[in-house]
Parts: C-alpha cells; sequence; structure tokens
C-alpha cells in the first residue's frame, strides 16, 4: 500500500513556536514518526511530498541527525524533493543529488525524486 504525506520538517528548531502542542522538537519529531509507525506498515511506502527535513539557519549543524530517526521508522520511503532539501543539495552536498541520494539510502530512504 502506498501512503503520501508532506511537510513533516523532521528537525524543526522553532516547532514550539508555532502553535504546536510540544513542549520540545524532539517531542514533535517523535510523535510524529510514532504516528506513521502506527498506520503506515513495514512493507507499505510511504511517499513525502517534500520537507522530510527542515533546514535553515537555526539548524544548518542538526539536520542531519534526523537520518538516524528516519531510520528507526524502519519503513519504505519515497521522497520527493522539497525546498528544504534543495538547500540541503545545494549547501551540504555542492549541488550534487546523486551525493544526497546516495546518503539518504543510509537511512531506508529508498528512492528520491
Amino acid at each position: 500500500m502506498f501512503w503520501f504525506t508532506a511537510d513533516l520538517h523532521l528537525g524543526m528548531p522553532y516547532t514550539v513556536t508555532r502553535r504546536r502542542p510540544f513542549a520540545t522538537p524532539e517531542d514533535a519529531d517523535k510523535t510524529m514518526l510514532k504516528n506513521i509507525k502506527s498506520v503506515v506498515a513495514e512493507d507499505d511506502t510511504l511517499v513525502v511530498i517534500g520537507d522530510l527535513f527542515d533546514y535553515s539557519d537555526r539548524n544548518k549543524e542538526t539536520w542531519s541527525q534526523m537520518g538516524s530517526k528516519v531510520k528507526r521508522l524502519k519503513r519504505n520511503i519515497k521522497l520527493l524533493l522539497g525546498n528544504n532539501e534543495e538547500r540541503i543539495i545545494k549547501e551540504q552536498f555542492g549541488g550534487s543529488r546523486a551525493n544526497f541520494k546516495y546518503y539518504c539510502k543510509n537511512f531506508t530512504i529508498k528512492d528520491i525524486d
């Protein structure tokens, strides 16, 4: 089965200032990933339509930690690139989508478009 979501913004440092019911950004990530695991079976595919990761001036050093959180999902993920991933590719991977794709495969992100 295919499931679709968008704009998870894992690692968003300003989650608690956006009128969301979380005490910390880590609580927000944990809750979103727990909810995904409760619905998406291990043999299903989760299609993320952009912005799986958050990337801003406030978390340029911490966005990469989100990969390990995604890996703990143990789900098949297909990622359609959003503006945050495009910034990551540009600033962290020298514009190389191939290098970003290789990086993401370490975290069960099976395909990137």
